[in-house]
């Protein structure tokens, strides 16, 4: 329709023959030591890029844990993280962090998919919280002793955040049930 000045209707504009400028892509900054609980949503935004282009989210894990105890030689992932690949630059999308991710400090990269060297890392880690199994195994200490049927104790968990949960559990009827009483 714009091959000739004279065979467009009057009511459009002239193509742009231009070619597209890609400029540097820019994440938007999270909060200093965001925390993100595994299982939930984080939605993602930045600036740049190719206009119609595409672009590729990659997590890099520095730290174990939410205290953080720092790793070496860590490498960007994407696969079976639930990030954005290959997705259209719209500016902006949504992250499903994975119920599975473990708790650590993670670095996210956007990388755009027609320049890879174009790519913006953020500066401070996002903080998982991931959820972390227990299991209590009770012992009778000392040759013939017994919990007896009416055991209960407090159990107190410490968080590394000054969190803490406790619970009172009553061990007669599963003491009884396994024999111990």
């Amino acid at each position: 329709m714009c091959a000739t000045a004279g065979s467009r209707p009057a009511d459009q504009q002239a193509c742009n023959t231009e070619p597209c400028v890609e400029t540097q892509l820019r994440l938007s900054a999270v909060q200093a030591a965001q925390m993100v609980p595994a299982g939930s949503a984080l939605n993602l935004t930045w600036s740049g890029g190719l206009q119609d282009g595409r672009v590729s989210a990659s997590l890099q894990q520095v730290a174990v844990g939410v205290a953080g105890q720092l790793l070496a030689n860590t490498t960007w992932q994407d696969a079976g993280l639930g990030l954005p690949v290959d997705v259209e630059n719209t500016l902006s999308s949504r992250w499903a962090v994975p119920a599975s991710l473990a708790s650590g400090q993670y670095l996210l990269k956007l990388t755009s998919s027609a320049t890879p060297a174009n790519q913006d890392v953020l500066a401070t880690p996002l903080v998982v919280q991931g959820t972390v199994g227990y299991e209590l195994t009770l012992l009778p200490v000392g040759l013939g002793a017994r919990l007896g049927t009416a055991a209960s104790l407090q159990l107190v968990v410490y968080g590394t955040h000054g969190q803490t949960a406790a619970t009172h559990l009553s061990l007669g009827a599963a003491w009884s049930a396994g024999g111990g009483a």
